[in-house]
């Protein structure tokens, strides 16, 4: 398994510095299936365009230990489409209403054409989708040594992001979504780096997600339940697709005070905490939008926290009482 001891790190980091959000993460990384054809292994459904050649499991063909999946077939629209419904196996993919974001990261290799790797709805229940799907196709990532790398959002919007991963080479991708906070009813941001190395580098952040959660469609993100895998010709890799769910903790535990009690919002560069029940609390933390505490300040029942020093996007302002007990909102800096 590629990322066995830098996965195990992070996630220990995670629940420990962020023990106050509810974090579920799931990674399906290929590991447990024989090698041969993906179509029928695991639940997966595959398609394959003017040629018989489909998608594989193997470990030969990998750089780093471990199995992925590849494609491998050169000529006119030769292509294979891949996917799998999330089914209870995967908790770190269960998108709800709530104030819950979604971290969706994945290794790939990119080809000349094209590979796609992202979510979609299956909204007509056939248990797949294909390349040919376009209303079920939510949230897709594209990278090409043609084109370079884009996302398409769940209204169709595509955002060019650039050439930026070579080929012939592992890289991670990681998106962030954040459906119901921002603008345009959320965002998303786009980090890549190579595979191994320390640090990410940015895409593009604060992308309009353009969700809707009163939709039946695919905008709706509580429809999104299957992986969703394209290789346009040529040879595309995936690997270690990840789902991680991070939920800001809700209750106080005080009958006192409910969320009509305190108002917490931005204005006028400041993060604005009022309570009407003139409770007071012990301080504020904010936490950056992956759970980070990056600022503490003392409480009272009245706080103006100046936000001069934050760049703009979503952050988790927590309330602390003086018992213990805590209450987290969501807030977003323009």
């Amino acid at each position: 398994m590629k990322h066995l001891y830098l996965l195990a790190f992070a996630l220990m980091s995670m629940l420990s510095v962020h023990a106050q959000f509810d974090t579920t993460s799931t990674l399906y990384d290929f590991e447990s299936l024989p090698n041969g054809n993906l179509n029928g292994q695991d639940n997966w459904q595959t398609t394959s365009y003017n040629t018989s050649v489909d998608w594989r499991i193997a470990d030969t063909l990998f750089a780093n230990v471990g199995k992925g999946i590849f494609f491998n077939q050169v000529g006119p629209s030769v292509g294979a489409s891949a996917s799998r419904a999330f089914d209870t196996t995967f908790p770190g993919a269960v998108f709800d209403n709530t104030l819950s974001i979604y971290v969706f990261q994945f290794d790939l290799v990119r080809n000349y054409w094209g590979v796609d790797v992202g979510i979609s709805a299956d909204l007509n229940n056939d248990g797949k989708t294909i390349k040919t799907d376009a209303l079920e196709k939510a949230l897709i990532f594209r990278s090409s040594s043609l084109n370079g790398e884009s996302i398409t959002v769940p209204n169709g919007t595509v955002y060019t992001l650039g050439n930026n991963l070579s080929n012939n080479a592992w890289f991670s991708v990681r998106i962030t979504i954040r459906p119901f906070t921002g603008n345009f009813g959320g965002t998303v941001d786009v980090e890549y780096q190579p595979v191994f190395a320390p640090t990410w580098t940015s895409l593009a952040s604060g992308l309009p997600l353009y969700a809707d959660s009163l939709s039946t469609t695919k905008t709706n993100i509580t429809r999104w339940d299957t992986f969703y895998l394209h290789s346009e010709g040529a040879t595309g890799k995936v690997d270690e697709l990840r789902c991680t769910k991070i939920t800001p903790q809700q209750t106080t535990g005080l009958q006192s005070i409910s969320f009509t009690d305190l108002m917490i919002y931005h204005s006028q560069g400041h993060f604005i905490i009022r309570s009407d029940s003139q409770i007071l609390y012990e301080h504020v933390q904010i936490f950056d939008s992956l759970g980070k505490l990056i600022e503490s300040h003392p409480g009272g029942n009245c706080s103006r926290i100046p936000t001069s020093s934050l760049n703009k996007g979503n952050y988790f302002v927590q309330i602390v009482f003086q018992d213990g007990k805590k209450l987290t909102r969501q807030v977003s800096v323009f």
